[in-house]
């Protein structure tokens, strides 16, 4: 072995021992099931391991392996074996130890659901909140296999590198292109977890680097025997391997061409290639379609998403810079990398492009026949992970690039060749552009763990110090086991549409003897729900069963509010605790005064009244103002001012001062007689002055009647503000001037 080969080795050896390190922190950072679709994947095994059959795809809503009950076998079996060598104890995947901890109330993250409650299980500290045990230890030694196949798949992804960049002066463009496909963080997350993904990208890597190798080296018998071993393994691993066989075709034909291969052996190694796999997955495929009549797995998916939005064009558009993203990482259903990872290797991206644009004539033809199958394999990739986001558009937050992963090394190798055409000839920049390319995917990588505790943590417990000051609403106390001590709304404005975000308290008396989630709702004055988030406590990492008597934490939490919604309007903020297993709202809840109460009423939120100039006309247009409020831009009455009359009084206020005061209007009668004619809170109690905002124009309808009897005299009708818990009296002004009573003259008239 030369000194450079030898060089080789240690750096490639290199590789291997940081992407093992990164993928067992992340087997052990990531929570047990938390994976993209890793319950049911692990369900799939624990069937397997249990049964030593196939899940039925007829139970699968029943069977706890669910739409993955027709997913080829190839991955389940070799987890199988680890649960053996491991001797773990078989579990059925319908038994409730699961399912216990399910978080029913998991909100992904679309355009549906509120932003929070983002893990599917509640874990507790490193996972005891399963009921058994052997769960949470079958979970980590089925993920193990996983390991093992990134580091057959890297290995895989060095040999596949060596193919295109095959002259010694280009080992670093290698090595450089095997540390891209190593250290994409998505690439380490999936062999963190149990996923079929896996299998196939560690197959698929092989299956392509043998499709370059053909082209560099010519095809063989054996060679055919080879990719269609492969090519069957694929298919017994996930049924998208399909989209593979295209280029696979594309290769043998290029090679065919390039290497003068005779008609007869050509048609002796393609149908080896061909017929090769159809024995090795024809007994699935057989078994499928005397069972179910599905050969390929594909009627249940079809089933389990029956009903799902279809994506137009604009939304599927709009949808792929985000499924870029998640191609270079995304972590389960939620956990972004920082920004500045995206934004570099996105720049990056378009950088190869422009390569490719500008020196793909520099390209040997050798090198143009590779790339050409590797745009082949992209091509059809591409297309079906169009086809996903436009028929499950609905589950769009589930479809990422690790979809698409089985063409993993040949993305890699048409992004790093782009660079190297771009920077070829450049060598001290092509060196730095290769620091910075590993620097960003290490930093993401390094970085991971943080990102992953951050969201499936246990809620931060409290000092009573270290509670919100200015928590309202509290206290209310559910099944003498935890005390709403108050909540804390963001804004207490709400629109149509959007989502109103709120913070609520608690302290834990005891641990209850039964599960509990907790429900807030905002009520109309009709009693209608116009917005509702259910959750369990701690946004779903925190139930009931962990509880410790003495935590103090709060929930962050966001209710959808629905889109038509009446404008300046106040609503209701109800509380109330339910049961987890039967869903009905049988929590014993006693507010503050120990009175036992259906829903606790915690605050209050309002609608904005916005611009309603038009609403009231015939507008008297007066001097008068409350600076610290608003300023009165028009008045009207209707009816004719006398003893018993019903006077009709429309305001219009401009406010230019908002505040946090829920004061009171009042409307006197001053005159030989003092009578109070209005005291209430502006828009019939419906429209506070704590929400309303600056520059927003309010209509203010209000109807009265003069007392029947009246001494004769001169009576002024004034109108004012006061706080009613001081009493104190909002400063009013007049023609300019501070009245002295603080309330402004609407209407004079002369009782006979």
């Amino acid at each position: 072995m030369s000194h450079h080969d030898h060089k080789t080795t240690w750096r490639v050896m290199g590789i291997l021992l940081i992407f093992t390190v990164m993928v067992i922190v992340v087997q052990l950072t990531l929570p047990v099931l938390e994976g993209n679709d890793e319950h049911m994947q692990f369900n799939y095994v624990l069937w397997f391991h249990k049964y030593r059959t196939l899940p039925s795809s007829d139970d699968y809503l029943t069977n706890g392996v669910y739409q993955e009950s027709s997913q080829p076998p190839l991955t389940y079996i070799l987890a199988t074996f680890a649960l053996d060598i491991a001797r773990i104890p078989p579990y059925d995947p319908a038994e409730p130890g699961i399912e216990r901890s399910r978080n029913r109330w998991f909100a992904p993250p679309d355009a549906v659901q509120p932003n929070d409650n983002f893990n599917m299980f509640v874990h507790g500290e490193r996972d005891a909140a399963f009921a058994d045990p052997a769960i949470v230890l079958a979970n980590r030694v089925a993920r193990l296999p996983s390991l093992l196949y990134g580091v057959l798949a890297v290995l895989a992804a060095y040999a596949a590198s060596r193919e295109v960049f095959y002259q010694p002066s280009e080992r670093q463009w290698a090595l450089f292109a095997t540390s891209v496909y190593a250290f994409m963080p998505q690439m380490v997350y999936m062999c963190g977890m149990v996923s079929n993904d896996i299998v196939l990208t560690m197959l698929a890597t092989l299956l392509l680097w043998q499709m370059l190798r053909i082209i560099r080296l010519g095809s063989s018998p054996a060679r055919a025997v080879l990719i269609g071993l492969i090519i069957g393994l694929c298919v017994l691993a996930k049924v998208n391997s399909l989209l593979i066989v295209p280029g696979v075709g594309a290769a043998f034909l290029l090679a065919f061409k390039r290497h003068h291969v005779p008609l007869s052996a050509a048609i002796k190694q393609s149908l080896l290639a061909a017929l090769i796999p159809i024995l090795i997955s024809s007994p699935w495929i057989l078994w499928r379609t005397i069972n179910f009549n599905d050969p390929l797995g594909l009627h249940v998916h079809e089933l389990a998403n029956a009903g799902t939005v279809i994506g137009t064009l604009p939304q599927i558009i709009m949808a792929l810079p985000e499924t870029f993203a998640s191609y270079v990482i995304r972590y389960g259903y939620v956990v972004w990398a920082n920004p500045i990872v995206y934004l570099v290797m996105g720049s990056l991206v378009l950088l190869a492009g422009v390569g490719f644009w500008l020196h793909s004539r520099q390209l040997s033809t050798l090198r143009r026949d590779q790339v050409f199958i590797l745009v082949v394999v992209l091509f059809f990739s591409l297309a079906g992970l169009l086809y996903w986001l436009r028929s499950l558009f609905s589950v769009a937050f589930a479809i990422t690039g690790r979809l698409i992963y089985f063409g993993h090394i040949g993305n890699t190798l048409l992004f790093v060749t782009g660079l190297w055409l771009f920077l070829h000839g450049r060598r001290r920049l092509s060196v730095i552009l290769r620091y910075l390319v590993t620097a960003t995917l290490l930093f993401a990588l390094l970085t991971a763990p943080l990102e992953i505790g951050r969201i499936f943590a246990l809620p931060r417990l409290l000092t009573a110090d270290q509670l919100p000051s200015d928590l309202r609403g509290g206290q209310v106390t559910f099944e003498d086991s935890i005390v709403f001590l108050g909540q804390r709304l963001e804004s207490p404005l709400v629109r149509g549409g959007d989502r109103s975000r709120i913070t609520l308290c608690w302290e834990v008396i005891k641990r209850p003897e039964r599960d509990g989630a907790y429900a807030v709702k905002y009520f109309a004055s009709d009693g209608q729900v116009i917005g509702q988030r259910t959750t369990l406590h701690g946004m779903g990492r925190y139930a009931a069963w962990l509880w410790n008597p003495g935590d103090r934490f709060c929930d962050t939490l966001d209710v959808l509010i629905r889109p038509d919604l009446p404008a300046a309007q106040t609503f209701r903020i109800g509380l109330s605790m339910l049961s987890t297993s039967t869903l009905a709202f049988d929590w014993r809840t006693v507010d503050g005064n120990h009175t036992p109460v259906d829903v606790a009423f915690i605050g209050e939120v309002a609608s904005p009244a916005g611009n309603q100039s038009t609403a009231l006309t015939d507008l008297q247009s007066p001097d008068i103002d409350f600076p610290a409020l608003a300023k009165l831009s028009g008045y009207h009455f209707d009816g004719t001012p006398q003893a018993g009359s019903t006077l009709t009084l429309d305001l219009m206020w401009e406010v230019t001062q908002p505040t946090t005061q829920n004061l009171a209007q009042f409307i006197h009668l001053i005159g030989p007689e003092n009578h109070v004619l209005i005291d209430a809170i502006p828009r019939g109690g419906q429209y506070p002055t704590w929400a309303w905002s600056r520059g927003e124009r309010i209509a203010d309808r209000w109807q009265f009647t003069l007392p029947a009897t009246l001494p004769a005299g001169t009576y002024t009708i004034t109108l004012g503000f006061y706080d009613p818990v001081t009493g104190e009296r909002l400063p009013a002004r007049q023609a300019g001037t501070l009245t002295p009573d603080k309330n402004v003259s609407l209407l004079q008239f002369t009782a006979p």
